[in-house]
């Protein structure tokens, strides 16, 4: 924490600001700092009162204020933190390539690092997506990973199902001419395109 964050903190808590704004801070698997607000109001006091105590220019820029203070102000329907590890995870697409890395389940919304660290996650991330054509193994676990579970891809090549000609690969479809050979069915997202999405089919 540096110099600057010190100070607003300090300040913030004198202030009992806790009762007033709404906000969780944390940090990031990589180190990086993060204030998530639950709305635009908290979020303008808040840099109301970082340019007050850091004596800056009251025309001062939001982007301006988090150099200051070495963070990023996010909101919380973005960002969270996992009930795990408490580390910043972030929960909705940035980009049509996006995969979700957490999954919500008996234990809360947990990280994809606290699913691949303990294996208990990762049969619970897996149990309603077994023998479930409408779901599919997308961003959390790898293929190795589902190996180490004792899974086997079943196809040689990827699935597609997209807006473009050929793409008509339906996952219902394959799973009811597999179920009766394989016991454990799952299917995995082996890509996302800006209009199609490439799938493979794994069994155990």
């Amino acid at each position: 924490m540096n110099k600057n964050m010190e100070k607003v903190l300090k300040a913030f808590g004198e202030r009992q600001l806790w009762d007033v704004i709404n906000m969780t801070e944390a940090e990031d698997r990589e180190g990086e700092h993060y204030f998530i607000f639950e709305d635009w109001e908290g979020l303008e006091k808040f840099i109301a009162l970082a340019k007050e105590v850091l004596s800056m220019d009251p025309v001062a820029m939001e982007y301006e204020i988090e150099e200051k203070l070495k963070t990023n102000f996010v909101f919380s329907d973005e960002y969270t933190t996992c009930d795990d590890c408490g580390k910043v995870v972030r929960i909705i697409p940035d980009s049509y390539g996006w995969q979700p890395d957490f999954y919500t389940g008996n234990n809360g919304l947990v990280c994809g690092d606290c699913v691949r660290e303990n294996w208990e996650y990762k049969e619970d991330y897996i149990q309603d997506k077994i023998n479930n054509p409408e779901k599919a193994v997308n961003g959390v676990l790898s293929e190795d990973d589902l190996i180490a579970m004792g899974f086997e891809k079943v196809n040689a090549d990827s699935y597609e199902a997209g807006w473009y000609e050929g793409q008509d690969d339906d996952p219902e479809v394959i799973y009811n001419e597999l179920r009766g050979t394989h016991d454990e069915i799952l299917f995995f997202v082996d890509r996302i395109g800006q209009f199609d999405t490439c799938f493979s089919v794994w069994a155990r």
